[in-house]
């Protein structure tokens, strides 16, 4: 029988979780700017949108510290504790990668053609449609505590869709990238396979999120 969150463990203890999300969204909006910085070679901004991330996921990693030290012992009665770190460490996916991202993106001087950068930037958009309606189903969660699990299997839904379009778009980025592979140089060609595929795990972690949510309500 599915069980809503209020009951399991009330607002207070849902907080930290929808902190964290909040840091690892503010990561992801400014990965899209870094992005669009990226494809323009406009390296001296990229270059402070990395440190604003770096700084973004360090205040991500304290939240979750804080939140697996503050583990209580009427938390561990009310929800499973390996669901809950499972919860937060899918949850980290999210800033750790767009750091990575971030850090590979400032190594050197990319080549983009028109029709990839178009794509690229694209994808990087919908990725973050991904976190921020993995966002709201947190707040959701939050303001609701969590009491109507139809509409939280709703919101899960919509999350799991945007990162099915995110990977119909990672496969057009990269089905563009080879069939135009004589006009980059080859470091180029490699960067943005790598850069594509660490953009698309983002949307992979938030769906994670989505499933250890969904598995949390329906214990």
């Amino acid at each position: 029988m599915t069980r809503s969150f209020g009951g399991m463990f009330g607002r207070s203890m849902f907080t930290p979780i929808l902190e964290h999300m909040i840091k690892a969204l503010d990561c992801m909006e400014a990965l899209r700017e870094l992005i669009g910085r990226f494809v323009e070679k406009d390296y001296d901004a990229l270059k402070n949108l990395s440190q604003r991330i770096a700084k973004l996921e360090h205040d991500a990693d304290i939240i979750k510290e804080e939140f697996r030290d503050g583990f209580s012992k009427s938390l561990l009665m009310a929800v499973n504790r390996s669901d809950m770190l499972t919860l937060i460490k899918a949850q980290d996916g999210i800033s750790d990668e767009c750091e990575d991202i971030a850090k590979l993106a400032s190594i050197r001087e990319t080549a983009f053609t028109e029709e990839l950068k178009a794509i690229f930037v694209e994808l990087t958009s919908k990725v973050y449609e991904s976190v921020k309606s993995l966002k709201d189903l947190e707040e959701f969660i939050e303001t609701s505590s969590g009491g109507d699990p139809e509409k939280i299997e709703e919101m899960i839904k919509i999350v799991q869709v945007k990162e099915w379009e995110s990977d119909q778009l990672q496969l057009k980025f990269m089905k563009t990238l080879f069939s135009q592979e004589k006009q980059i140089d080859t470091v180029s060609l490699f960067i943005l396979r790598d850069l594509c595929n660490m953009v698309g795990k983002i949307a992979n972690h938030a769906e994670n999120v989505g499933d250890c949510l969904r598995r949390i309500v329906a214990r």
